[in-house]
């Protein structure tokens, strides 16, 4: 039959509609493994935070209910799990070091979360807060996080709370918000220097007012004061948010 073809349709034109139809073939199975791949969007939580902020002790407390003593690494941890009070879903949970020459890493596997669990030292927060601030900035303001289709939630997560000597989430939060508006403002300028080279930086809030999580934040934002140790202050607090919040 396909030399039946060959002859009446002749042979240029045989070669020409054969390379078209495998062409054609590429392209859609392409198109498949690319939505299955987006279709894995949503189901990954990143923890990410200062060297110091108990990331990795949360990680391990939340998972697998183990207290363990930690120290400042540089190696990712992550592991998938069945996670969900009301209904069990398969996610990927990384531990994402806070160590300054491994963020180039960082954004990328921000970038197609579901949850981001930023840690905070809630003992040592304020020879750290310009850090966490910068650190906060640059991930409202990366336009593959908050312009994603499937936008993620943050949570600002103080640990160390069993500590009778650590502050508040909403001491920190209010004092957090005044270094975002000095660090934001520092941004736009830098911004306004690069011109079109810096078009790509989603905006943070109105220069002209303060700068509020509730206001200008564009990912739904929620503070936790949590602990890794002996029963866990509040974890079931942040495990429930994060059941709302599984896709």
């Amino acid at each position: 039959m396909m030399e039946d073809l060959r002859t009446v349709m002749g042979e240029e034109v045989f070669v020409a509609a054969a390379v078209g139809l495998i062409t054609l073939l590429i392209v859609l199975v392409y198109m498949g493994v690319f939505r299955k791949r987006k279709g894995t969007v949503g189901d990954k939580v990143v923890m990410v935070g200062l060297p110091g902020s108990g990331k990795t002790a949360l990680f391990f407390k939340m998972l697998k209910g183990q207290e363990v003593e930690t120290q400042t690494s540089v190696i990712v941890n992550q592991e998938q799990t069945e996670f969900g009070l009301k209904t069990k879903k398969r996610k990927m949970f990384i531990d994402y070091p806070g160590h300054f020459r491994l963020r180039p890493g960082l954004m990328p596997n921000c970038e197609d979360a579901c949850e981001i669990l930023f840690v905070i030292d809630a003992i040592d927060w304020e020879s750290n807060l310009s850090p966490n601030a910068e650190l906060l900035v640059a991930l409202l303001t990366n336009p593959k996080i908050v312009h994603q289709t499937c936008r993620p939630s943050l949570a600002v997560v103080c640990t160390k709370r069993d500590v009778g000597h650590s502050y508040k989430s909403t001491a920190i939060k209010k004092q957090l918000e005044k270094e975002i508006d000095k660090v934001r403002k520092t941004k736009i300028n830098v911004v306004n220097q690069l011109g079109s080279e810096g078009a790509d930086v989603v905006e943070l809030g109105d220069d002209h007012e303060k700068f509020t999580f509730e206001a200008h934040s564009p990912l739904d934002t929620t503070f936790f004061d949590v602990s890794a140790r002996g029963d866990g202050v509040n974890l079931e607090g942040l495990r429930q948010w994060m059941d709302s919040h599984i896709q």
